[in-house]
Formats: C-alpha cells, structure tokens, sequence
C-alpha cells in the first residue's frame, strides 16, 4: 500500500515508502497467492495482492516500533533486534546459532562494549569510531585483540580488504585536539564547529586551522596586515587587511593615524617554507591544504554551507563577464571556474611559496618522464612446450593476488564470459581492472593483464 505522502517506513528491499511493511516466510506468500488465484482467477493482480495483503493480517503478527515493520512471529523480531543491537562478538560469535536471545547480553552504549572488551577478554579492542558512524552491523566490525597496536595502525592507516571485512580507509587526526574523526567530513565538521580560521587565506584558497584566538592573530600580525589601535584589537572579529594601502586607509580614515605600514608577507607559508616560524603540530596550528585536495575542501564546504560560490579577491568581478558566463552552458562555467582556481593557486604556490612550487614542479616532470620511459608492450606469444607452466605461474599469481574463493570464482566468470564472446574485450578489461585495482598495485594487475594477453 504505497504512501507517497509518509517517508517512512521505508522497505528494505525496493526502498519504496509504505504505509505498512511485513516480512512473512516465503511459504505464506506462495500458498495465499495459489489460494486466491484458485478461487478467482479472472481477478486482476491489484486485487490478488489486497487479499494477499488482507490474508497476511488476518493473524497476529509482531511489531517492532523502531523501524515500523510487523514480523511473522517473536523470533524473526529477535533475530532482526539482534542484528543492530551492541554485543560482544567473543561472548556470542556470528557463525554459533542463538539457541535463545534472552541469554545475550546487549550493551546501551559503545564505550560499555569498548570496556567490556578491554577488561573482560585480554585487551581486546574495537574501533568506536567504525561503531558509531559506520553503516555496519556488530558481525561485521574488526576485532583486535590483545594488541592496541592493532586498533592504532587501523586508525592512522586504515585497514585493507580481509576475508568478510571490507577496505576501511584510515580516521583523520586533529592535531589541535589529539583525536581521530571517522572520515573528512567529520574531521571538516569540528574543524568548523572547534577551532578558527583565517578568513584571508580561506578565500584565497588556502584552509589552516588555530587552536586559539592569540595564535590567529599572531597569523594576523605576522603574515597580513592587522590594525594594532585597541578599538580594533578589542573586537571579537578582527581588523585585518592583505594590502598595506588598504590599512594605512583604515588607520588614517578612522583612528586619524598616520603610521607608515611595513609591507609583510600577505599569505601563510607552505610546507617547510615557514623555516623556524614554528609552525607545525605542536604550534596550535593544523593546515587543512596539505591534508586534503582542493577539490575535497570544496566539496566539504558545499556540503556543510550549500552549494553556493564562495566569496573570494575576485568577488567585485564586472557585470560583462557575469553575461558572458550567461551565455555558456553549466558545463563550460564550471570547466572555466575550475581552470581559473587551478590557475590562482599556481600563482599563489609560485609566488609565495617558491621552494615547494620548484619542487613540485619536479616531481611532475619526474612522473611524466617515468610515464614515458615505462610505455608498455605486449610480448610475443608464448610457445606451446612453455603454455602449461606460463598458464600454472599467472594462475599462481592471481589466486595470490585475489585472496579469496570468492573473488576468484567471479574472476572466472568473467574470463569465461569473455571466451564463449559474451562481453567484448573492452567490457572484459572494465571488469578485470574493477575486481583486481582495490586488492594490489596498478603494476602488479597490469602484468598479470599483459601475461594473460600473451597467452591467448
């Protein structure tokens, strides 16, 4: 019975808001529906689903009112409580049935789970960020056991693709707080809520975050161009400018100085540029740039504050480039915003920072070269005496590289698509790059690819 009014609940299965949703055994499904239909068989199919449907509720049912679904008896609810309940997976392993779920003992919060694993099994360890923000199930999350190491390295690095548990990408760390976040997002979250950000440097592009107000205007006071009157100094937002012609304006305009304004830096440091500034970890200071892309902050900012242009240098544009951006398709502005950013802060890396940008640049020209210099080539095929142990050796390798029988049986699927003319050889090579990109490097896959091929 849909509801296009009501949201919720929502079906599992065909994600359709409904009015009422039932998991009844199949057996009940198929014997109603044979039922109905011997009794009338000219009836349309919206009639035979309503006496489905009738039928269905004609008996008592069980409800669970957190998710708004009815139940065929008491121990499908348990079961489906279990499910996303808190419990100790060394109490009650996934793979033993519960005999009853009235001797499972569930946890009210993640932090009684943690202590219960701490103190109760040898130091064994879950992570309560993967518990609390993770779209999993308790049989799902690692266990680390008897070893914190463990829990640590899965934070700072992340985990990889194991047997059941999926790639995990590593927790950011805030190094203003000394703690981890669950993604980027979180981490950009309190970054916003916590701390402080130069307002300057933020509209050129560039994000550092402060752990106090005196550190932010010692960045004010060091790298821009800070009014020092005190009706100035005294206000929550400071008075801060990037050109000294503008604050020699402000001091003259409205304090009636004259002092002549030394010309400063107008932009923060980059990398190791700032030398013994004592920018770093340990200086109240986290730089938001050298964590993530520009693009990544661009996308955490239109998520939290909209989708909206942000405010920049070039905010006071002319009227006539706003008609020519008018003229062009959605596609074409956003191609030409992006090349103009890309530009901006190529000028900005050169001109402020120069060590990094020269270094850079070198880094670029060595990845180009080594692209060039590594063009690949597919060898000549392999003789009929050397097939069988070419065959035996790639094989060898791919089931190393794959892991599991699963991810090995679908490898054959595709391969035996691909022989009996099922999928084209461009289809083939999508699905053999999708399944073998995420368990090792680019080399490693392209190899076993390019042996494949001199096999053939």
């Amino acid at each position: 019975k849909n509801a296009k009014l009501r949201p919720y609940p929502m079906c599992p299965f065909c994600k359709e808001s409904w009015e009422m949703v039932a998991f009844v055994p199949l057996s009940w499904s198929v014997a109603i529906a044979h039922r109905e239909r011997d009794r009338a068989t000219s009836s349309t199919s919206q009639l035979l689903s309503q006496r489905e449907w009738d039928a269905v509720f004609s008996r008592p049912l069980e409800y669970d009112d957190r998710i708004q679904v009815y139940f065929a008896d008491l121990h499908l609810l348990q079961k489906f409580i279990h499910l996303r309940s808190l419990y100790c997976l060394l109490c009650h392993p996934a793979h033993e049935p519960i005999a009853s779920y009235k001797k499972v003992f569930y946890f009210h919060s993640v932090s009684k789970l943690l202590a219960h694993l701490r103190y109760e099994h040898n130091n064994s360890y879950a992570c309560d960020l993967c518990l609390d923000n993770a779209s999993l199930f308790v049989d799902e999350q690692r266990l680390f056991l008897h070893d914190k190491k463990l829990l640590i390295d899965h934070q700072r690095y992340g985990s990889p693709l194991h047997g059941q548990y999926g790639e995990t990408a590593p927790h950011p760390f805030c190094s203003l707080c000394h703690q981890n976040f669950y993604n980027r997002e979180a981490l950009f979250e309190h970054c916003e809520d916590t701390h402080c950000a130069c307002h300057l440097c933020k509209n050129g592009g560039i994000l550092e975050y402060y752990a106090n107000a005196k550190i932010l205007h010692e960045h004010h006071r060091t790298l821009h161009h800070l009014c020092e009157h005190p009706q100035c100094l005294a206000k929550l937002q400071p008075v801060v400018f990037d050109d000294p012609v503008l604050l020699h304006s402000h001091q003259y305009q409205v304090h009636g100085w004259k002092k002549p304004v030394h010309s400063v830096r107008t932009a923060f440091t980059y990398g190791d540029d700032y030398g013994d500034h004592g920018h770093g970890r340990n200086s109240g200071t986290m730089n938001f740039s050298t964590m993530f892309s520009q693009t990544e902050i661009n996308y955490m900012s239109a998520s939290r504050y909209g989708n909206q242009p942000q405010q920049s240098q070039h905010q006071n544009a002319s009227q006539s480039a706003s008609q020519r951006e008018q003229s062009l398709s959605e596609e074409q502005i956003a191609r030409n915003r992006q090349h103009q950013l890309h530009k901006t802060m190529e000028q900005i890396k050169q001109r402020w920072f120069p060590n990094a940008y020269r270094r850079e640049q070198e880094q670029k020209k060595l990845k180009h070269r080594a692209v060039a210099l590594g063009l690949r080539h597919i060898p000549d095929a392999v003789s009929e005496e050397k097939r069988s142990v070419a065959q035996t050796k790639v094989k060898g390798e791919i089931v190393r590289v794959l892991r599991t029988d699963m991810t090995f049986r679908q490898f054959q699927r595709i391969s035996q698509q691909y022989n009996h003319d099922l999928i084209q050889c461009r289809v083939f090579f999508y699905k053999f790059k999708a399944l073998f990109k995420p368990l090792c490097s680019e080399q490693v896959w392209t190899d076993i690819f390019i042996q494949m091929l001199a096999l053939l």
